[in-house]
């Protein structure tokens, strides 16, 4: 069960699947208008159900301002399992853009940046420890240096696109 950090009650340490998967949902559904996700393979077990579609769905739908941004390492591996967010971006382009990274990373861990306050982060792809902090304006500032830096850097990739018959 995840715990709340003594420094914050807003911060919370996630150390098992189910919390991480937990407070990917919990996040998402307090955005109002901005999403950032960088995932490597869009883990199924945290991105890949109804509850986290919808999410951004709403978010999507929200505004004419709604920005939602996804970068990953591997579209191969989305599209193999027929990921539902790959559906969903498909149905929204001007909404939701996936778009593949063309540079590594300097560090391990993956994370979804949500408006200008949110961040939920898993240390290493393979680990199921990291936390939620639901008041996190300074590592948000860090974090979308970070994500720009790669968005910048990053490149459409076809396996990405609906592709019209």
């Amino acid at each position: 069960m995840s715990s709340i950090s003594q420094t914050s009650d807003d911060l919370y340490l996630l150390d098992t699947q189910e919390d991480m998967a937990e407070h990917i949902i919990k996040a998402l559904k307090q955005a109002n208008h901005r999403i950032y996700i960088f995932s490597r393979r869009l883990n199924p077990l945290f991105f890949n159900n109804e509850q986290v579609v919808e999410a951004l769905s709403t978010t999507a739908r929200r505004s004419h301002r709604s920005d939602i941004k996804i970068l990953v390492e591997n579209p191969q591996k989305i599209v193999e399992v027929n990921h539902k967010i790959l559906k969903l971006a498909q149905r929204l382009p001007s909404k939701i853009t996936l778009q593949k990274i063309t540079t590594e990373p300097q560090d391990d861990y993956e994370f979804v940046i949500i408006d200008t306050d949110k961040i939920w982060l898993q240390h290493k792809e393979d680990s199921y420890t990291g936390f939620a902090n639901y008041d996190a304006r300074p590592e948000v500032k860090r974090f979308d240096v970070v994500f720009n830096d790669l968005w910048k850097n990053s490149q459409e990739d076809a396996r990405l696109r609906r592709l019209s018959l």
